[in-house]
């Protein structure tokens, strides 16, 4: 468990079409990863976020783009970048 920043935001389109994912700090607390993929952000507020074993992972593709999975072989957050599976690392 971690104090971390967290942040909301809004997609929205650029002037390319595709869909742009605009973020905005709203506080810090405290961020907890479960083991079963669950995101807890201080006592009130959870997000169930997809879990996966690392081989059940769907093809990472424009349809997934800004998707996020739990990797329940390697204990990971991931994202699709829309090409890839990127992972999710402090920073």
């Amino acid at each position: 468990m971690a104090r971390k920043t967290i942040f909301t935001g809004h997609y929205k389109r650029g002037p390319d079409g595709r869909r742009r994912f605009t973020l905005v700090k709203v506080q810090t607390e405290q961020l907890t990863i479960e083991a079963s993929g669950t995101l807890s952000c201080g006592s009130k507020s959870k997000l169930i976020i997809p879990h996966f074993a690392t081989a059940d992972i769907p093809e990472a593709a424009a349809a997934n783009e800004g998707m996020l999975v739990y990797d329940t072989t390697l204990n990971v957050l991931k994202v699709s970048n829309g090409v890839a599976w990127l992972t999710i690392t402090a920073a």
